[in-house]
């Protein structure tokens, strides 16, 4: 019963993102109101003072708490390989890749907006 880690898309995960591309492509007017909205969120949270980094780390701990909380619902075992390649490659995952990266994103996101369209994939 064992797990092996993959960064590979699932092809189901795959043509179901280019499905929504499509989809959105051709309906301008759901993308329009996501941006709205998305603007809306971003001037409310804005203005509430809320940190971009702070706030991705409170958001990532409830999600710990979230998973934890389902496994422990469930009766899975906490089960972890305790060997240094092992315990490094997470370290290395949480940290650049999920910590570091998203907040880059956020801010990047935040500097030009998720309104400005890339016309490499038109």
């Amino acid at each position: 019963d064992g797990f092996i880690f993959s960064t590979a898309i699932p092809p189901a995960v795959a043509a179901g993102a280019l499905a929504s591309v499509r989809f959105v492509r051709e309906h301008d007017e759901i993308r329009q109101h996501h941006q709205e909205r998305a603007a809306s969120l971003k001037s409310r949270l804005r203005a509430a003072g809320l940190p971009v980094m702070p706030s991705t780390a409170w958001g990532m701990f409830y999600g710990v708490l979230l998973n934890t909380g389902l496994a422990l619902a469930q009766g899975k075992p906490f089960d972890i390989d305790l060997s240094p390649a092992y315990l490094v490659s997470l370290l290395f995952l949480a940290v650049f890749g999920s910590v570091v990266a998203f907040g880059c994103y956020l801010t990047l996101l935040g500097r030009i907006g998720a309104d400005r369209p890339d016309t490499r994939w038109s």
